[in-house]
């Protein structure tokens, strides 16, 4: 579940004493969250490879930041 999906009703769980944040889960202290891949069959081109560059993109990483994911970047 993305951080977007958080509310007064649903709280995140703190895990070993670790809270989720973006520090904790790209450090991998926070135990319980999960890398989202994009898999292609063989080298990515025309609308999907220009789809993962944009989605790559600072303006791309914005847009996952702001539905609650935690950007790569």
């Amino acid at each position: 579940m993305g951080f977007g999906f958080l509310s007064d009703k649903v709280k995140a769980l703190e895990i070993e004493g670790v809270v989720p944040n973006e520090k904790t889960v790209n450090d991998g202290t926070y135990k319980i969250s999960r890398k989202l891949y994009m898999y292609t069959n063989g080298a990515p081109k025309g609308e999907i490879k220009a789809f993962i560059d944009y989605i790559l993109s600072s303006e791309g990483q914005e847009i996952v930041k702001e539905t609650g994911y935690i950007p790569l970047k």
